[in-house]
């Protein structure tokens, strides 16, 4: 069995996670994926109840708890996604630029393409899913740049 290229492992990954992206939006509801994270959001207020003292009443602290984790998820898979897309696309025979520009292009049209479909999958569009998937590709573009700037300062180590 021929064992696949650095590239090629690269390139499965990225597409993993987009194949993971679609099928959660597909197979999800906003209820049923809440028995994903109603579980994580519980816990959470029950560990760090002495933190969430306000005016909301329990119930109201837990939905916002897991509000917050699912915009989280948002963030990290599509910034996990860039970093697959961006490791995957150094090969391609272009310049840094335009290959960057090419892969935030890609995981941008992938995320609004994601919450289109959810259109059809009795989910609701939201504008802010996108805004978030697309703050988790600036992120990974953030540290890309910010380690290029400590390399070329202090040079490779």
């Amino acid at each position: 069995m021929r064992k696949l290229s650095g590239e090629s492992s690269v390139w499965c990954l990225a597409t993993l996670v987009i194949i993971v992206i679609i099928s959660i939006s597909s197979s999800m509801s906003s209820e049923s994926s809440n028995g994903y994270t109603m579980p994580i959001a519980n816990m959470l207020y029950y560990k760090f109840h002495w933190f969430f003292n306000g005016t909301d009443s329990k119930n109201d602290l837990i939905l916002k708890i897991n509000f917050f984790i699912r915009k989280i998820a948002h963030f990290y898979i599509f910034a996990l996604l860039t970093v697959f897309m961006l490791l995957a696309a150094m090969k391609i025979p272009l310049s840094r630029v335009v290959r960057c520009s090419l892969v935030f292009i890609a995981v941008a049209a992938l995320a609004c393409a994601d919450e289109f479909h959810q259109m059809f999958t009795g989910r609701n569009a939201n504008l802010l899913d996108v805004l978030i998937d697309i703050c988790g590709t600036l992120f990974i573009y953030g540290v890309v740049g910010l380690s290029a700037l400590f390399r070329s300062l202090y040079g490779k180590r």
